[in-house]
């Protein structure tokens, strides 16, 4: 029993590992922005217009998440509970070569900002007032910008909690090329009443239904290859192996609530560098704002420079930019 609780702490320890090749933006010469995003909705219940149902809802790949500031990939009291031979075993599973140095003066990707850092506190407000509009989601976070196709998508959620669901889900990406553009697969769910408490519809099965809306990803991701235990040395733990967690998959999961609508944002839109957009639905509005940022650079004497600490995996607060899981 033992070897098996210190297999599962190994396991999540080193889950939370950020890892060269794992989301980690490593380029030191492309520049930086903060991003601001404000999606709201309309408190309008008379809807004359009947959304598409035949409507493809997913998570696509790559795909990071956002983390608060404290947010840590794992407790400093977890180290506490394996032996002096599991923590040195730990670190032997983590070659040298996979660590990174960290520089505590750069900004950490995808951490979302504290509000005196945002810059639509204002319209965010306006919205919120207004009586027309409920904003579902509103945060700020640092990245860099690169291509379409190497740019991961951030995962969105907002609104009400009904069961392992939130009323806003999907993911957007803004990436630069010839233009900087955002692309958005975002959607919100109206739930009806519970389906027990629904009055019959006499067997009419005419109406197409709604598409099952997928599980929400996880932030766990698969170890690398030269992480990942020997079956025939580590045990199984709860019945799964102890190196991954699945992709997303179709799961209603809505706790009996009934899907009566579903509003789809799929947009690609043009933007440009401190310019306030508005992308315009039906339904459903988004607001952003991308802005050059600047590191601060503090002053030091050059000779007296120490280097970036290393990440060490015996490090208990330890931070990353969150998994971005890859085809």
């Amino acid at each position: 029993m033992k070897r098996t609780i210190a297999t599962a702490l190994l396991a999540a320890l080193l889950s939370g590992l950020p890892m060269l090749a794992q989301g980690q933006d490593n380029t030191t010469s492309t520049p930086w922005y903060q991003v601001e995003v404000i999606i709201f909705a309309q408190r309008d219940d008379a809807r004359n217009e009947q959304n598409l149902r035949s409507i493809t809802l997913d998570y696509p790949k790559p795909r990071v998440f956002l983390r608060s500031g404290e947010t840590v990939p794992y407790e400093s009291g977890q180290l506490a509970l394996l032996s002096e031979q599991d923590r040195q075993l730990l670190a032997l599973m983590v070659p040298a070569a996979s660590l990174q140095r960290r520089d505590d003066d750069q900004p950490q990707p995808y951490r979302t900002l504290d509000k005196q850092e945002r810059t639509l506190n204002p319209e965010a407000h306006t919205l919120g007032r207004s009586g027309t509009y409920q904003v579902l989601f509103h945060e700020a976070w640092r990245q860099r910008l690169s291509p379409r196709n190497s740019t991961p998508w951030v995962v969105i959620t907002g609104g009400a909690t009904i069961g392992n669901h939130r009323e806003l889900e999907g993911s957007l990406r803004i990436y630069t090329g010839r233009f900087t553009a955002i692309d958005t697969r975002l959607w919100r769910t109206r739930f009806g009443a519970p389906l027990a408490l629904r009055p019959s519809d006499g067997g009419n099965t005419a109406a197409k239904p709604w598409p099952a809306l997928p599980r929400l990803p996880k932030m766990t991701q698969p170890l690398p290859a030269f992480m990942r235990p020997d079956p025939a040395l580590w045990p199984v733990v709860d019945g799964s192996p102890v190196s991954s967690r699945g992709t997303p998959t179709r799961d209603d999961g809505t706790d009996g609530y009934a899907i009566q609508d579903i509003d789809l944002m799929k947009i690609r839109q043009r933007i440009n560098d401190q310019d306030l957009h508005y992308l315009d639905h039906p339904r459903l509005g988004l607001l952003v704002k991308v802005t050059p940022y600047q590191p601060d650079q503090p002053e030091q004497d050059e000779a007296n420079v120490e280097p970036p600490a290393m990440i060490n995996p015996m490090d208990g607060l330890l931070e990353d930019s969150g998994p971005a899981n890859r085809e």
